[in-house]
């Protein structure tokens, strides 16, 4: 089964990294977006579905990572399942209640891995 994560990070430079790991590392193709709204239009109009969807908190331009992660809760299909965690080097953190966890940046490869293993 074809491994797909969605990745929503405003940062080119932390985008590209964590693309290029993930699939040097574990083999799953990666889309990036750098806004909120376009990952959610794309979560509803996939015909496959990601694993796992990795939210950057604190964006630019349109909604922030927590109202991404409200908007996908709030999905009347099966997209609304698909396990979403956090990325961001806040000390204070959003509310919790729609995401599995957080990867608190600067984080490790070892546990982005892990993370995606859990999933995918």
């Amino acid at each position: 089964m074809p491994c797909l994560i969605y990745i929503l990070e405003d940062d080119s430079s932390i985008a590209s990294t964590l693309e290029e790991v993930i699939h040097q590392m574990v083999g799953c193709d990666v889309k990036v977006f750098d806004r909120g709204d376009q990952l959610i239009d794309a979560v509803k109009k996939a015909t496959l579905a990601p694993c796992l969807i990795l939210l950057d908190v604190m964006l630019k331009v349109g909604p922030n990572g927590a109202q991404v992660a409200r908007d996908l809760h709030n999905l009347e299909t099966s997209a609304r399942t698909i396990p979403v965690w956090f990325m961001t080097a806040m000390q204070k953190l959003p509310d919790l209640d729609h995401v599995k966890g957080v990867l608190t940046k600067p984080f490790d490869v070892e546990t982005v891995v892990g993370i995606i293993k859990r999933y995918c």
